[in-house]
């Protein structure tokens, strides 16, 4: 017997598989800045070597053992019709109580990503670090992800360890995703910006990441065990919204008064507000929070209701 509960055991391979994943990311990312500064490649060059790796990838995919169905697996598929496949993560997201309280924590995790990326990696390190090359872009964002590959792994053992729940670590995600945008809210003045201030926001967003790709995942498989695959596409479809929208807010918001702190001159001379984007990421993060609890709170009643207490896998058990 395995003494693992099924929330050790998603917790435990989440954060291993996330942070394999992430570690792979960092030597892609460090290999844009290196190829830059030594090899003096132009960032042409480097799309198409990060075009030959992912095709490579998906290549890859091809090896990947195809273990055989559960035989509940396989009574689910016998019975559900291709459109009731095809619509799963529509149909759950509309009828499944607790996914729309998921929403705000997807919501979050997205905009922080589109922040980051459009905004601090775009516009900030130009403007703070005079890196008009973006030099810099690599080797901080590199810093995500390893502190997001390192945090994922932490974040998989504490719940084993010394019992930390999931709810814990998404609540630090939400802490640390509120911080990345309430750092800029309290010093707008970006020329007063340093390396060192801008490596703790990467590291922030690295502690976010982690729990979105790891945590926030073993927690979907927990919560929706019944329908993993809308459970799972449910966080592809609200991410890739709300990321979308992200980056429409980092250009879309334009300067009433070019003299306010938070009205930044983009590189192509368009003047933008940033403020409302900081503001709607910190109240995101605030209603993470708290529609976690409350989808925790019903899948509880639903536990309770159905008779099952508890999770078991191996013949060990934990309440819920």
């Amino acid at each position: 017997e395995l003494d693992f509960t099924l929330t050790d055991a998603s917790n435990i391979l989440g954060g291993i598989f996330a942070a394999i994943y992430l570690l792979e990311e960092v030597i892609l990312r460090l290999l844009s800045s290196f190829v830059i500064e030594v090899g003096n490649w132009g960032w042409h060059s480097i799309y198409i070597a990060y075009t030959i790796v992912a095709v490579s990838s998906a290549a890859g995919m091809l090896t990947v053992t195809n273990y055989p169905f559960t035989a509940e697996e396989i009574r689910k598929n016998e019975i559900a019709s291709p459109f009731q496949k095809a619509t799963a993560t529509i149909r759950l997201l509309i009828n499944d109580p607790k996914m729309k309280y998921m929403v705000p924590l997807n919501a979050m995790f997205g905009l922080t990503a589109a922040f980051v990326t459009s905004f601090v990696s775009g516009e900030v390190l130009r403007i703070a670090l005079n890196d008009v090359k973006s030099i810099h872009v690599g080797f901080l964002t590199a810093i995500t992800s390893a502190v997001a590959a390192l945090c994922s792994l932490i974040f998989g053992l504490l719940g084993k360890k010394i019992g930390v729940s999931n709810g814990s670590i998404l609540l630090i995600g939400c802490t640390a995703s509120f911080l990345v945008a309430f750092v800029f809210l309290v010093r707008p003045k970006l020329e007063k910006w340093t390396t060192g201030l801008l490596v703790v926001v990467y590291c922030l967003q690295g502690i976010g990441r982690a729990t979105f790709e790891s945590t926030l995942k073993s927690e979907f498989a927990i919560l929706f065990s019944n329908e993993k695959e809308g459970a799972f596409g449910n966080i592809s479809f609200q991410f890739g919204i709300v990321s979308m929208i992200g980056f429409l807010l980092t250009t879309g918001v334009h300067c009433s008064s070019p003299t306010s702190p938070y009205c930044v001159e983009y590189e192509n001379g368009t003047r933008h507000n940033m403020l409302a984007f900081e503001i709607i990421i910190m109240i995101m993060a605030a209603l993470g929070a708290l529609g976690h609890w409350r989808g925790r709170a019903l899948y509880k009643q639903e536990m309770g209701r159905s008779g099952t207490g508890f999770e078991r896998l191996g013949g060990d058990a934990e309440m819920v």
